[in-house]
C-alpha cells in the first residue's frame, strides 16, 4: 500500500505529461487547436458521445 501511495504523484505527473504531448502532437498534425471537437476527426459514436457528455458536464460546472 505504501509503495502505491508513494508512486501516485509520479503517475499523475506522467499522465498529465502524456496527455499534453498527445494534444500537442495532434494540434500540430491536424493544424487546429480544437482538433478534439472536430467531427471529421472524432468519428466513433462512443467517442462522440463521451465528448458531448464531458462538454455538458463542464458547462454545468461553469454555470453553477
Amino acid at each position: 500500500m505504501a509503495l502505491s501511495e508513494s508512486l501516485y504523484p509520479t503517475f499523475q505527473t506522467l499522465e498529465i505529461t502524456l496527455r499534453n504531448s498527445i494534444h500537442n502532437a495532434a494540434h500540430q498534425y491536424f493544424k487546429r487547436e480544437g482538433w478534439y471537437s472536430d467531427r471529421q476527426i472524432i468519428k466513433h459514436p462512443n467517442d462522440v458521445g463521451a465528448l458531448d457528455k464531458a462538454k455538458k458536464a463542464l458547462t454545468r460546472m461553469l454555470l453553477t
